[in-house]
């Protein structure tokens, strides 16, 4: 797309989510002429200050069925006859918009929308097992956990180590490992409203067992497509990556065509597997609706998928994307400790001599970056006011000897 070319006729494109991830695709389509918009209702998150785009703050929280009503009110305050392409930054949002589709249909453009029954059933875990099975591929041991009752009448079936997952989407944690029945009482207890819950067996493997497809399907085709590992991740070995590099992959990609093939899908998509120490593949999870988190690790290595769903969106030529490995992707907002393990050495397997791709800085769009440092420094003297506080009334307590 040229960027000589006047922005009028085009569609805007609308992300919803000022957290990193849609401070992402806002860079990611920035300076191809394209009229960007970000929603949130958290004008404080880093994203909201971005110089490429627009913030346009909502009174609604854009992770509950609300957000429906705040793209509805702004397409007719702000974008009055056109079509904007929505960018959507979690399962929620992916979830909410699937279920209230029809009244934004012919309103958005939204690549996904002919396959919102089959993008809604498989970001339920519980929906997995039976498509591995159906594709022929390895999908861990699990349980269907609905309620306390449930697991207490399922406990003797459950191998340790295991891993614990809500069913849905963005519940109280992401996935955590329990080693034994008083370590999952203790988890339940503490999440009581997470069910209902998937129990799997653990699959054993370090953090560098962790591999992902990402994809840009066109029915069912790839029309862009990029494969990495996961060198770090918090929780280790089962949690978000915050390491991550650029590592080509045509096993990880024919598994990940494999899995996605029977649905015929368009829009952004994506599989994560795990390799055991056999070499056996495992799938973890697909994630569909939206790009992945470190989709700014596929930008930043050649592969830009969110322009490629615009252009898809909009009827533009897409270009070729050649996948390259020129940077390390790192998320220091959920693991600061990744960029000095890195440094200093303590990542195996960190091949050196790439450059860095962060969460948040970029030269030409500093203000994110700026605005993050000073959010982490305020809460560094919150919580260190709060410690200093605690420590003042033990010392002022009198001593009952």
């Amino acid at each position: 797309m040229s960027d000589r070319e006047s922005t009028a006729a085009r569609p805007p494109a609308v992300v919803v989510g000022a957290c990193a991830h849609g401070l992402s695709v806002v860079r990611a389509l920035s300076g191809h002429g394209v009229d960007i918009f970000v929603v949130d209702s958290a004008p404080g998150l880093p994203g909201a200050h971005t110089c490429l785009a627009r913030f346009v703050p909502v009174a609604e929280d854009i992770n509950t069925p609300g957000l429906v009503d705040a793209l509805l009110r702004l397409r007719q305050q702000l974008w009055s006859g056109q079509q904007p392409v929505l960018f959507l930054t979690n399962d929620n949002m992916v979830l909410n918009l699937a279920g209230d589709w029809p009244r934004l249909q012919g309103k958005f453009l939204m690549s996904w929308s002919g396959a919102r029954e089959d993008v809604s059933r498989l970001l339920l875990k519980s929906a997995l097992d039976d498509h591995c099975r159906m594709v022929g591929m390895n999908y861990p041991r699990s349980l269907i956990i609905d309620s306390s009752d449930d697991l207490a009448a399922t406990l003797d079936s459950i191998e340790f180590p295991a891993i614990v997952k809500p069913d849905r989407p963005l519940s109280g944690f992401k996935a955590e490992i329990v080693r034994s029945t008083g370590a999952l009482s203790d988890l339940l207890a503490r999440f009581p409203s997470s069910y209902p819950l998937v129990i799997q067996n653990w699959i054993p493997g370090k953090d560098d067992h962790l591999h992902f497809c990402n994809l840009y399907l066109i029915g069912g085709k790839p029309c862009g497509r990029f494969e990495g590992r996961k060198l770090r991740s918090f929780p280790p070995a089962r949690g978000q990556g915050t390491v991550v590099e650029s590592s080509e992959s045509t096993e990880v990609f024919d598994l990940a065509m494999r899995f996605f093939k029977p649905l015929n899908l368009s829009g952004p998509a994506a599989l994560e597997l795990k390799q055991d120490g056999s070499g056996k593949w495992w799938v973890i999870e697909p994630t569909l609706g939206r790009t992945e988190f470190l989709v700014g690790c596929c930008v930043a290595n050649g592969v830009n998928l969110p322009l490629i769903e615009y252009l898809h969106q909009t009827g533009g030529a897409i270009a070729h994307s050649s996948q390259r490995d020129d940077y390390l992707w790192f998320n220091s907002e959920r693991d600061p400790g990744g960029l000095f393990a890195y440094v200093f050495g303590r990542i195996p397997n960190a091949r050196r001599g790439r450059r860095w791709h962060l969460l948040y800085f970029s030269a030409r769009d500093l203000r994110p970056f700026l605005a993050a440092v000073w959010r982490d420094l305020r809460s560094l003297f919150r919580r260190a006011l709060a410690k200093s506080g605690r420590l003042l009334k033990r010392l002022k307590k009198p001593d009952p000897r």
